[in-house]
């Protein structure tokens, strides 16, 4: 990250802090850096299990007047696009982004559960619970700050309001992600807006012909599973979703549940004993 990019992250950070106290929030910065500082070494990053959520906590954790806590990351984007690997999915999480001319939201778990996009504070919590005029505010903050705004172009936008008696309508920037999942780098699958860029790197590099797309749409309309339709065609199970998903066969969504699904561990098989034969451990002392 550049430091001009870093620097209007620190921004972003601020200007949702006193959003959130002007709400009548209280805000307990829960960061990495200033929560965890004697670990915060990035010639020397710690390691084990915890690790990861250690360097991922959330920036802030908010209360409201109901004593009801969330967990806020913050993020600043300059065209609002964000990469989903740049979101740790840490869990209870709502993240805000910020544009250069908006804020939008999303939780965490929706982003990389359900594919879901980013949508205006209004319709999530904890910031819809932040009053109009404040979020409003705020974002004019975000204009001016991070964006290519001054006051005086706000002021004069504010007179000239009044006089027509309607408020102006801007197109804002949307928060948008660029969503991407990679595997041992034999796939990946992007999505950029309605955009979906696919590649395939299984099969050292082999792209997929006719034939072979033909045989993959038959197998799944017959009731194959992917697994089986991955050992048929001797691709990667990935790789065979994206391609679904390519054909339009699977949604984006059934794509990023395939992808996550767990699979049991295959039952060890069972030992047989002779009736008669009695195993040392059971044997008469």
């Amino acid at each position: 990250m550049s430091e001009e990019n870093l620097k209007k992250g620190k921004i972003a950070e601020k200007i949702v802090e006193q959003m959130f106290r002007e709400a009548g929030f209280k805000v307990i910065h829960s960061g990495y850096e200033k929560t965890f500082s004697e670990l915060a070494d990035q010639y020397s990053l710690i390691q084990g299990p915890a690790a990861q959520y250690i360097r991922h906590h959330p920036d802030f954790i908010v209360v409201n007047s109901n004593n009801e806590a969330f967990l806020i990351e913050v993020k600043y984007r300059r065209f609002g696009i964000i990469d989903q690997k740049a979101m740790f999915n840490y869990p209870a999480t709502q993240v805000i982004l910020l544009t250069k001319d908006s804020m939008h939201c999303q939780s965490l778990k929706e982003i990389h559960k359900n594919g879901k996009k980013f949508i205006p504070l209004k319709y999530l919590r904890p910031f819809s619970d932040i009053p109009v005029k404040i979020r409003e505010k705020y974002i004019k903050k975000t204009r001016r700050l991070l964006g290519d705004e001054n006051i005086i172009g706000q002021i004069i936008e504010k007179s000239v309001e009044k006089i027509v008696g309607k408020k102006f309508m801007q197109e804002f920037t949307p928060g948008q992600i660029k969503f991407s999942y990679i595997d041992n780098e034999k796939y990946s699958y992007e999505k950029f807006g309605k955009k979906e860029i696919i590649t395939d790197y299984s099969s050292h590099g082999k792209t997929w012909d006719s034939n072979e797309i033909r045989m993959l749409l038959e197998l799944y309309k017959t009731g194959k599973s992917i697994n089986d339709i991955s050992s048929l065609l001797h691709r990667q199970r990935n790789a065979v979703i994206f391609r679904l998903v390519k054909e339009k066969v699977l949604s984006m969504q059934q794509a990023i549940s395939l992808t996550q699904e767990i699979h049991p561990k295959k039952s060890k098989p069972r030992r047989y004993y002779h009736p008669k034969r009695r195993h040392r451990h059971h044997r008469k002392r």
